[in-house]
């Protein structure tokens, strides 16, 4: 695999270093997700889903592969 060197702005090094941050802390709301229909399993479903969109869209920006 060939190596290459890429150059990141500050801007787009925060944001990348958030979607993993953002990644990680995730964790504890997928481990919360269960099939039981509580209100709990509710919001931490909601949560993780806006934590995803959260963290593609960092991605995305901190990547600059689109705007959105």
């Amino acid at each position: 695999m060939a190596q290459r060197t890429i150059t990141l702005s500050r801007r787009q090094y925060r944001l990348i270093c958030d979607a993993l941050v953002n990644a990680v802390n995730m964790k504890q709301q997928l481990l919360a997700i269960v099939d039981d229909g509580t209100e709990h399993s509710k919001d931490a479903s909601y949560n993780a889903l806006t934590t995803l969109q959260v963290i593609e869209k960092q991605l995305w920006e901190g990547t600059g592969l689109r705007d959105k």
